[in-house]
């Protein structure tokens, strides 16, 4: 403990400079003294006494030596500045390496607010140094969208105490745009509040967060286009998590399904469950990669049909983890495989049928089993087989099944009797709905049956123009044959009326066979007598036998010129002379067809050997390229090349890219020789092909037959329509040894004419310009996004990024199109010059829709009843129909029935109206081929709508027609 001494003096009154300089020491709370060389320090208190005249008298002091705890003080004072300055050292350590900026915010009550501190980290991230920062906070500028966002975050932790954090965008002083995080907690003081935080430069995070998301997008879409959902269920916590796709699949909603195994098979059919289970014992027990088929009920009752894919992952030690895999939706290709199993059945049916038919020449011994085929097939109340009799025109019923069948066989039929006798005096099938509203139909056979017959399909079986007969087939139903029934029963009925011409013929045979007979016997004599003569001509004959040999010899190679020996040897002969009429050979082949733009024009100043000369020239250098890539030259169609490549796909390819590439070649001659340059399309398909001889007995060729030759040539003519040198589909794209040895991309999903669905066909580009090639692959990944956009709806999208193709690569023609189908599909391009018909008996009702469709620039034609109308469209070409669905006279119902038959107009779309209709009346309107229905009286602007929509389908299926 410090010492402490009591201390009084008395102020003598002769020194008082002395005692004031002891008065104003003593009244200090500390001095120090020196006392033999050494600083002491004292603590001092001390009072005063003083006289009556205020006159000090004495001084009452303690003195204290706090010498060793001011040493000590010092020492304590001179660790803190050390400590302190380490943790400087430390701090601007931690700010120098710490990835972001520490910094201290303050905000004050007068609203002042800015930074007490910022790390030197800040030129590294924000292009502003922290000295510059603090003296002017609002160097960096909160983007103008983040800025309320960011008032009201502070002011929100602030008032909930909570910790802060922003995410938000700085504008540097260089213009660009910096993605920034900030964390921070809020300390309330007296004067102020301060931030004391981080910011971090997130920017990259953010472009890979987008990248990421597009990667995102771009998969949910392609699960979507094709219907296919992923799907994981933790094996541990039982969760089972599900794309958008897979619950769409399950006709789940995405954000509010149960994640667990229970309801995830909740949906399936009750007859399947055991499926599912079995597939995950079988994929977690024998860890096999499973695959099935199975049915879900949705909420509304559908019955879709699914198929899924599992696998199981295990973790490190082997132990089962999850199971992931996915469900395809596959209803409709179900419903497509039934459709096509029906139309099997159906063809086969045919095939055995024929082969009934052609079976024997004995008519009636086949008629009983082929009716007794149709009629299971068909389910129907009767079935019939009428013989036309040459010598006087009558019908008579060769066969019947069905109730009292017995009494209809033998039934007679004048000319022209009857739906039966219409059908043979026509030459035309009659398809009767009702016969109860046709007077043509005969009774009698329904009075000698006793059943009334409600639909009646005749048929007239034609063999070489002449009617032979009639296939009729009935039943108790209205309305009861369809487009289905035709098809099964027409080639039946061109059979049976060969069956009925043969077995005339046979007849006639027979009869020439007892004559030849007869004939024999008299040449028999004559025969002996020759018997001598023959002997004599048969040294000439062996003589004139080794001539022929030479000479077949000779013929033989000459025919190889018009029948390739690959020919032959796919129909495994040795010779044409082996070669036989109906020989025939089934192979998956690739079929080429090449043909020349615009020969027409180009022939049209040629004189016709130049044209030949011309053509033959072109030929001559194809033909080798197409032998060197093993291909056989089927056929010259005029100036097209049909060419068959049996050994693979890529022969194909190569050939075709290798043709263009000396095309290009033969057309610098020709520039030379001043001759017209050429420019040719190819189109290639693939697939199963019967490859024969066909023809007559004196006349027989050598071909092909098959769905795959048409759709060959079908796609040689897109390469018109978009302008592209070699099209192929994606038959021929599958059977590509490694597609990505050639420059291919995507080119459309198309209906070609002739065919029903629509198939994918692509564009190889290989012999493209290397300006052009580089231009489609820099641009392929924007143009497969725009492709798959525009087939998915997106027209807008999909535009966009045609746009954007069409900057980068203006050369690209096909990028071109499909600008031009977005720019028509979008209302950019408004369908133009076309001529309408109103049909109405109600003028005045028309007169504002005349006129105020005339403003849009429409052709308008009046017709005030049915006949008028049938007149205009015999001689006027017309693009759309509005139809009264009743008037006096003929009706909508029956003027659009009779249009139908006509064929100028049976494609020309017609728009029934009407002030009061049923249902029942629209359907029947429907049923007549209408495609559409307004109520009257007419909205002008309604009525624009609707046409406008037709117009622009009218637009499009016309420019599809090219295909």
């Amino acid at each position: 403990m410090p010492k402490i001494t009591e201390l009084t003096v008395s102020i003598p009154n002769d020194d008082p400079t002395y005692w004031s300089t002891l008065l104003y020491c003593l009244t200090k709370s500390h001095i120090e003294v020196h006392c033999q060389n050494q600083v002491m320090a004292l603590n001092t208190q001390g009072i005063t006494v003083t006289q009556v005249n205020d006159t000090i008298f004495q001084i009452i002091a303690t003195l204290q030596d706090i010498t060793q705890l001011k040493q000590t003080e010092q020492l304590l004072y001179t660790q803190q500045q050390q400590h302190i300055q380490i943790l400087e050292e430390r701090l601007q350590h931690l700010a120098n390496n710490t990835p972001g900026v520490l910094y201290q915010w303050y905000q004050r009550h007068d609203q002042q607010c800015g930074f007490h501190y910022l790390s030197p980290r800040c030129k590294d991230y924000f292009e502003v140094t922290a000295t510059d920062w603090q003296r002017n906070w609002q160097l960096l500028r909160l983007h103008p969208e983040d800025q309320q966002r960011w008032s009201h975050s502070i002011q929100q932790a602030i008032a909930q105490q909570t910790d802060w954090t922003f995410e938000g965008r700085f504008i540097l002083p260089s213009g660009t745009i910096k993605w920034w995080k900030g964390f921070a907690k809020p300390v309330i003081k007296k004067e102020e509040i301060v931030f004391d935080g981080i910011i971090l430069d997130i920017t990259q995070q953010k472009k890979l967060e987008n990248i990421l998301y597009e990667k995102e997008k771009i998969l949910a879409d392609a699960q979507r286009m094709a219907l296919v959902g992923s799907w994981v269920w933790d094996i541990k916590t039982g969760t089972v998590y599900r794309s958008e796709q897979d619950c769409r699949n399950y006709a789940l909603s995405p954000d509010n399904y149960i994640p667990s195994y229970e309801a995830f098979v909740a949906p399936v059919h009750p007859d399947d469950k055991h499926l599912i289970d079995t597939m995950v014992e079988t994929c977690i027990i024998e860890g096999k990669t499973t695959e099935l088929e199975f049915r879900v009920i949705w909420p509304d009752g559908q019955i879709r049909t699914l198929r899924s894919q599992t696998e199981l992952e295990l973790d490190d030690s082997g132990t089962p983890i999850r199971l992931k895999g996915f469900s395809q939706d596959i209803t409709d290709r179900k419903q497509v495989e039934n459709i096509l199993q029906k139309r099997t059945n159906e063809l086969e049916v045919i095939n055995q049928v024929i082969q009934i038919f052609n079976s024997t020449l004995q008519l009636d011994q086949v008629l009983e089993e082929a009716l007794k085929k149709i009629q299971n097939i068909l389910e129907i109340t009767g079935i019939s087989f009428w013989v036309k009799l040459p010598e006087t025109g009558e019908l008579i019923c060769q066969y019947a099944r069905g109730p009292a069948s017995h009494t209809v066989i033998g039934y007679r039929l004048a000319p022209g009797q009857g739906l039966t006798g219409q059908s043979a005096q026509m030459g035309k099938r009659i398809l009767v709905s009702d016969t109860r509203l046709d007077p043509r139909h005969h009774k009698g056979v329904d009075k000698s049956t006793g059943i009334e017959l409600r639909s009646v399909l005749s048929i007239p079986l034609l063999s070489k123009g002449e009617v032979m007969g009639v296939l009729n087939v009935v039943d108790e139903q209205p309305n009861r044959f369809k487009d289905n029934e035709l098809r099964l029963l027409e080639p039946i009925a061109i059979t049976a009326a060969n069956a009925i011409e043969n077995a005339r013929l046979y007849q006639l045979t027979q009869q020439e066979l007892l004559e030849r007979k007869r004939a024999e016997q008299r040449l028999e004599q004559q025969n002996l007598e020759l018997l001598s003569k023959n002997q004599q001509l048969e040294n000439l004959t062996q003589k004139l036998a080794e001539a022929q040999k030479e000479k077949l010899f000779q013929l033989n190679k000459a025919y190889e010129r018009f029948v390739p020996r690959q020919f032959l040897s796919l129909l495994d002969k040795e010779s044409v002379i082996e070669v036989e009429l109906g020989d025939q050979v089934e192979k998956e082949i690739t079929v080429l067809f090449a043909d020349i733009r615009g020969f027409t024009a180009l022939s049209e100043n040629m004189q016709p050997q130049d044209i030949f000369d011309f053509i033959n020239n072109y030929m001559g250098q194809m033909e080798p390229v197409i032998m060197a890539y093993q291909g056989i030259i089927d056929k010259y169609i005029g100036d097209a090349i049909m060419a068959l490549f049996p050994n693979n796909a890529d022969d194909a390819v190569q050939c075709s890219i290798r043709m263009l590439h000396v095309l290009k070649r033969y057309n610098i001659i020709l520039s030379y020789a001043q001759l017209p340059l050429i420019n040719i399309g190819i189109g290639l398909n693939s697939g199963p092909l019967i490859l024969g001889t066909v023809g007559g007995v004196n006349r027989m060729d050598g071909t092909v037959i098959a769905d795959a030759v048409n759709l060959a040539s079908r796609v040689q003519d897109l390469t018109k329509v978009y302008n592209t040198p070699l099209v192929i589909t994606e038959k021929t794209y599958l059977k590509l040894i490694n597609p990505s040895n050639y420059c291919i991309r995507v080119l459309d999903i198309v209906k070609v004419k002739g065919k029903s669905e629509a198939i994918t066909v692509y564009e190889v580009y290989d012999a493209d310009s290397p300006e052009i090639i580089a231009g489609k692959k820099q641009t392929q990944e924007e143009f497969e996004l725009g492709f798959v956009l525009y087939h998915s709806g997106e027209v807008q999208d999909a535009y966009n990024y045609f746009q954007e193709i069409l900057i980068l690569n203006p050369k690209d023609k096909v990028n071109a199109l499909y600008l031009e189908r977005c720019k028509l599909l979008l209302g950019i391009l408004v369908p133009e010059n076309f001529t309408l018909l109103i049909v109405d008996d109600d003028l005045q009702a028309t007169d504002k829709l005349v006129e105020f469709l005339s403003e849009q620039g429409f052709k308008v034609l009046i017709a005030e009843n049915g006949a008028k109308a049938l007149e205009i469209v015999k001689y006027q070409s017309l693009d759309l129909i509005l139809l009264a669905m009743f008037m006096p006279g003929l009706n909508g119902f029956e003027i659009c029935e009779k249009m139908k038959l006509l064929q100028q107009i049976e494609n020309v779309p017609v728009i029934f109206s009407a002030e009061n209709s049923t249902a029942i009346d629209r359907i029947r309107g429907f049923e007549l081929g209408a495609i559409d229905y307004i109520n009257k009286p007419f909205h002008c602007e309604e009525v624009l709508s609707h046409i406008k929509i037709h117009l622009r389908n009218i637009s499009l299926q016309q420019r599809s027609a090219k295909i």
